[in-house]
């Protein structure tokens, strides 16, 4: 584990800034250290873990770089049927070309 320093204000203040504020017993010389920096461990990764990781991306990359398999969007989506009304089966058997356009389902004669 190694430390850091890191800066806790938003603008580095000056060195006389810092001597003044000693100067004048406001801080001590640990606090204006602690006010400007502020100490945060930083925990190195396994080299091992980095290892599987990248080997893991490249084979994923490599993966989708050959893939040949190309994704549309469906755009349009078709009825597998044709909505027919019930009676359609009826005109149709009365209006064949056997029989008159113009045939009756009373003109039927079945004897």
């Amino acid at each position: 584990m190694t430390k850091k320093i890191i800066w806790r204000l938003k603008e580095q203040p000056t060195s006389e800034m810092l001597r003044e504020l000693v100067k004048d017993q406001i801080l001590t010389k640990e606090e204006a250290r602690e006010i400007l920096f502020n100490l945060e461990e930083q925990t190195d990764r396994d080299i091992e873990s980095l290892k599987s990781e990248i080997k893991f991306l490249r084979e994923l990359v490599e993966k989708l770089a050959n893939s040949q398999k190309v994704v549309e969007i469906i755009r349009e989506i078709e009825r597998p049927y044709r909505p027919y009304p019930w009676w359609e089966p009826y005109q149709r058997w009365t209006t064949t070309s056997d029989w008159q356009t113009s045939a009756n389902f009373s003109d039927i004669k079945t004897f």
